[in-house]
C-alpha cells in the first residue's frame, strides 16, 4: 500500500500469542503494539540500541535490574521480549524495576516542564519543621541544648524522616510529601521510630545496670527457656507475630523472590 513508508519492526503481538504468554491485566497489554527498530531511512532506534545493550549487561551479570521510571514501562517490556525472541535463555536475566515519581502538592514532576522537587530542598523543609517540633519539646521541658549537638540530631532526624518516607512505599505507588506526617513524632514516621528506639534503648540499659548491680537476674540463654511456662494466649501471640516471624521478614525484605515478567519486582 503506498503512504508513509514503515521501517523494520518486530511483531510483538504475534510473538505474544504464539508463545501464549498473559494478556490483560496480569499480563501485557493488548492489542501489543510492534516494536520497530529502524527507521525506514535505516538508522536505528532508541528501543533497538537499549536491546543490544542489554544482551551485553545480560552476559556480564546473573540478574540485571534496570531501575527506570514507571513512563518507560512499555519500552521496557517490548526490550524484555525482543531478548525472549532471540535468546529464550536470557528470560528472568533482566528486570524492570519501575518507579513512580514523587508528586508535588501542584502536581507531578515534570522534566518538560521545569517542576522539579530536588532532594537538597525536600530536606531543607524536613529539617526545618524538624527543628520547629524539637525545638518545642527542649522548650517546653525547660532543657538548654547545645547548639552544635542540636543541629547534628535535627539533621539525622530529617534524613531518617526523608528516607524512610521513601523506602516505606511501593516502588509502584506515587508518594505525594506531607511535611507534616513525614515528621510526626506520634505517627508512622522515621521520628516516631526513632525516638521509641531511643525510649526501648533507655529501658534495655537501665535493665542492664540492674543486672550489673545484681539486683536483678540476666536474661537467660534461648535454649535455657522452659517454653511449658508460657500459658498465656496474649504470650504465644506476640510470641508468633512478632518475635519468630522477624528474621523471616528481614529476609524477604532484603531479596523478595522476583515475579514472572511483566509483571515487575
Amino acid at each position: 500500500d503506498k503512504g508513509v513508508p514503515e521501517g523494520a519492526y518486530l511483531n510483538m503481538k504475534q510473538f505474544i500469542e504464539d508463545q501464549k504468554l498473559p494478556v490483560g491485566k496480569k499480563g501485557y497489554m493488548k492489542p501489543f503494539p510492534n516494536l520497530y527498530v529502524l527507521r525506514p531511512d535505516g538508522s536505528t532506534l532508541y528501543t533497538f540500541r537499549d536491546i543490544v545493550y542489554s544482551f551485553k549487561k545480560a552476559h556480564h551479570a546473573d540478574l540485571v535490574l534496570n531501575v527506570i521510571a514507571s513512563e518507560q514501562d512499555l519500552a521496557q517490556q517490548k526490550v524484555a521480549l525482543a531478548m525472549y525472541m532471540m535468546n529464550p535463555e536470557l528470560v528472568g536475566r533482566q528486570y524492570h524495576l519501575s518507579y513512580e515519581i514523587v508528586k508535588l502538592k501542584t502536581g507531578k514532576m515534570s522534566g518538560r516542564r521545569g517542576r522539579y522537587l530536588l532532594a537538597d530542598d525536600l530536606y531543607d523543609q524536613l529539617k526545618q519543621e524538624v527543628r520547629r517540633k524539637m525545638g518545642a519539646k527542649y522548650e517546653e521541658r525547660g532543657e538548654n541544648v547545645d547548639p552544635a549537638f542540636f543541629d547534628e540530631v535535627t539533621h539525622e532526624v530529617s534524613t531518617a524522616a526523608m528516607k524512610y518516607a521513601l523506602l516505606s512505599m511501593s516502588c509502584q505507588t506515587q508518594i505525594s510529601f506531607d511535611i507534616a506526617k513525614v515528621t510526626d513524632f506520634e505517627d508512622a514516621s522515621a521520628p516516631f521510630i526513632l525516638y521509641n528506639s531511643t525510649r526501648l534503648s533507655s529501658v534495655i540499659n537501665k535493665f542492664d545496670g540492674l543486672v550489673e548491680s545484681k539486683k536483678v537476674k540476666a536474661l537467660p540463654d534461648i535454649s535455657e527457656i522452659d517454653w511449658s511456662l508460657l500459658d498465656s494466649q496474649m504470650e504465644w501471640e506476640m510470641l508468633l507475630e512478632y518475635i519468630w516471624s522477624y528474621p523471616s521478614l528481614i529476609r524477604n525484605a532484603a531479596s523478595p523472590a522476583l515475579p514472572k515478567p511483566p509483571v515487575t519486582p
